[in-house]
């Protein structure tokens, strides 16, 4: 069964770059798709040290938004970032996790354009035995659970997370009581620079590995801007550039997301229960600091919103090609039905690949998003970077 389950999880990563497998352990370290001059060449060592993390909250929209902070973070204190590997949660195996490459969707060189980077295979292949070896490698957690330990593997995904990678933790430390706080992660400011650098140097400690990413959720607005280094790998552009081709006939369009799942519902009555002011990625429209509460249309809009705030911006930029990215097909069926009527095609990816439509929604010419959808928080990201037009539902 063991080997079956590896296979299985191989199959999943295995569509994009080549792996030395280890099916006892599903073990796996693909090589780098940006850096083939790394392959077979040595990779000097950070005298500065190195961060790693376990991107452990929530799917691709919140690990993206923390790892924008952990970038940012890293460059502060001047240590390279180990690029983890995404964590995605298979509906065929409920309750486990796998870890997919970093750069099976996201390219690695441009982000070097910003700070120095390096995906964890690479360092776990080349570097770990010599800068971090099994008996030096210590779990930092902002405060202690019990017992003077940091849960570093307690649950999925932390556990596999590591397990991935094969590496036991021999001592912890907590830096919550040392840093400054709720302000520990903005390593721009100098005293939190100073303190971190002070209570961890690099001698000592020449790998930080946290239990979670050193960044905030939702993204902060200073760091939203590094989205501009984040491009997407060969693999997803080339699956948009088919789609664009054989889908849309190369036509103009514009694009949707829509979170209409009963999920997402549940989660924005949130809004109706509460004079909620703040929630989940809603600063990227509301900003920080917003007085008012947040309507529930917002986060769920009507069938009929929708309708007529999509026709009113496909008019405008007069297409005839709607993509739309659901998680609720029912919608999608009956929003196609209408705009029939308007001879607008509603266009979708069958079967869906949410890291693909995102990529899809990027080259529209005018997208609709979701104001409170992390998933949503990477399109307008992404948009905002290529100066391309968004705006939200329910917004004006």
């Amino acid at each position: 069964m063991h080997y079956y389950k590896c296979l299985l999880i191989w199959i999943t990563i295995h569509l994009v770059v080549p792996f030395d497998i280890n099916f006892g352990s599903c073990t796996q370290y693909p090589a780098n798709q940006d850096n083939q001059a790394n392959v077979g060449q040595a990779i000097a060592i950070d005298p500065n040290g190195y961060i790693a993390y376990c991107p452990c909250m929530g799917r691709w929209g919140n690990q993206a938004d923390q790892f924008l902070g952990s970038l940012s973070f890293s460059r502060g204190l001047n240590r390279t970032l180990i690029l983890p590997p995404w964590v995605e949660y298979p509906e065929w195996s409920p309750g486990t996790s796998v870890q997919i490459p970093f750069d099976k969707y996201i390219r690695v060189q441009p982000l070097s354009q910003y700070h120095r980077v390096i995906t964890m295979e690479t360092f776990m292949s080349n570097l770990a035995a010599t800068v971090w070896p099994p008996n030096k490698r210590i779990g930092f957690c902002f405060y202690y659970r019990e017992n003077k330990q940091c849960a570093m593997k307690e649950g999925n995904p932390f556990g596999p997370f590591w397990n991935h990678f094969e590496i036991q933790f021999k001592s912890y430390v907590e830096y919550g009581n040392r840093i400054g706080g709720g302000n520990a992660y903005y390593s721009f400011n100098e005293h939190v620079r100073s303190a971190w650098n002070q209570n961890f140097p690099a001698e000592k400690y020449p790998v930080m590995a946290f239990s979670g990413p050193p960044g905030d959720f939702p993204v902060k607005a200073h760091d939203r801007l590094l989205h501009k280094y984040v491009k997407w790998s060969k693999f997803i552009s080339g699956k948009v550039k088919t789609f664009i081709k054989d889908s849309l006939d190369k036509q103009r369009f514009v694009a949707i997301h829509l979170r209409m799942g009963s999920d997402w519902k549940s989660a924005c009555q949130h809004l109706k229960d509460h004079e909620a002011k703040n929630y989940m990625e809603s600063p990227q429209c509301y900003g920080d600091n917003n007085v008012k509460p947040i309507p529930y249309k917002v986060c769920y809009p009507s069938e009929n919103d929708i309708f007529r705030q999509t026709k009113r911006i496909a008019r405008k930029y007069n297409v005839t090609n709607v993509f739309i990215a659901t998680d609720e097909s029912s919608v999608r069926d009956r929003l196609e039905q209408k705009f029939k009527k308007e001879q607008i095609r509603i266009v979708s990816l069958n079967p869906p690949e949410p890291h693909v439509e995102l990529a899809i929604i990027g080259r529209a010419e005018h997208a609709i998003v979701n104001c409170i959808s992390s998933f949503s928080g990477f399109a307008k990201r992404e948009r905002d970077a290529k100066n391309k037009p968004t705006t939200f539902w329910s917004i004006k």
